[in-house]
């Protein structure tokens, strides 16, 4: 077999697979979701590792699921989603409240490091009016 041909089989046969993983979660759109994902023109490792966290974000959401099944999350959607965007709706709500409980936190520091810089410009002032006043140069 030649390389190119023995490179056409591998992937092939990858492809494959991952029809059959995808079509116990999603029977008829399967094929379609690979062929989305094998146009992205990735390497068979990123291929692979897409077909991956979709199949896990299938299997775990549930409205995704029912979503990409009734055809309102297109496979082309699908495939160019993030995992992120793919999470449970629960998950979202708490990556979002760890994200601004993160915000809290910068702004507070922000705030303090503001306070801090004022405070020293403050004593700066200070110390050249008063040098200014004893003639201290």
């Amino acid at each position: 077999m030649q390389s190119g041909n023995c490179v056409k089989a591998i992937s092939m046969n990858l492809d494959t697979k991952a029809t059959l993983i995808l079509s116990k979660l999603v029977p008829g759109v399967a094929n379609k979701i690979v062929q989305v994902a094998r146009k992205q023109n990735v390497s068979d490792e990123e291929f692979r590792k897409k077909i991956k966290t979709i199949r896990f974000n299938l299997a775990l959401n549930k409205a995704l699921r029912e979503n990409v099944l009734n055809f309102q999350v297109t496979p082309h959607e699908l495939v160019c989603m993030s995992s992120a965007e793919m999470c449970t709706a629960e998950k979202k709500e708490k990556r979002e409240m760890l994200v601004k409980k993160e915000l809290s936190r910068s702004t507070v520091s922000l705030d303090y490091k503001r306070a801090q810089i004022e405070l020293l410009e403050g004593l700066e002032h200070v110390a050249s009016t008063t040098k200014a006043k004893i003639g201290y140069q």
